[in-house]
């Protein structure tokens, strides 16, 4: 299912380092400023890229990130979608409940992420690599909470 009709601002970054971790959450967030999302919804979408992108570089060294504005039907959002091709997720219904880690952590990065999304779908295989896509609606409260301001 093609979730866009309209792509306005779109920008792919290749997450090397922490360094390339704080431009992506820089331009997410001002996108989401952008188009309309409240501070709290800004703030959880950059956490979400922030956890996928740290996860990159953890697992897979490198990999690509795509941060875009979309639109459908009366909707406007932000999706993001980060490829690598790390090791993968041996077994992601797992991955994606609170308290599993792999590094001995509270296990609450990609169940977190989850739960500050609209979308969220992971795709990997073991040794192929693994695809977030992610997305998030700007909703009525968040125009109501940047009107009120």
């Amino acid at each position: 299912m093609n979730l866009c009709k309209k792509n306005i601002p779109s920008d792919t970054f290749t997450t090397v380092d922490l360094s390339d971790v704080i431009e992506i959450r820089r331009y997410t967030r001002n996108l989401a400023g952008t188009l309309g999302f409240s501070k709290t919804n800004q703030t959880q979408i950059t956490s979400a890229v922030s956890e996928i992108c740290e996860n990159v570089i953890d697992f897979a060294i490198r990999g690509h990130v795509n941060v875009k504005s979309v639109n459908f039907e009366t909707r406007r959002g932000i999706l993001i979608k980060v490829t690598d091709s790390g090791p993968g997720i041996l077994d992601i219904s797992a991955a994606v409940k609170d308290g599993y880690s792999t590094r001995n952590r509270l296990g609450l990065g990609l169940p977190g992420t989850k739960r500050f999304m609209d979308i969220f779908k992971v795709q990997s295989k073991p040794d192929d690599g693994t695809k977030v896509v992610m997305c998030k609606w700007v909703t009525d409260r968040d125009r109501f909470m940047l009107q009120s301001v």
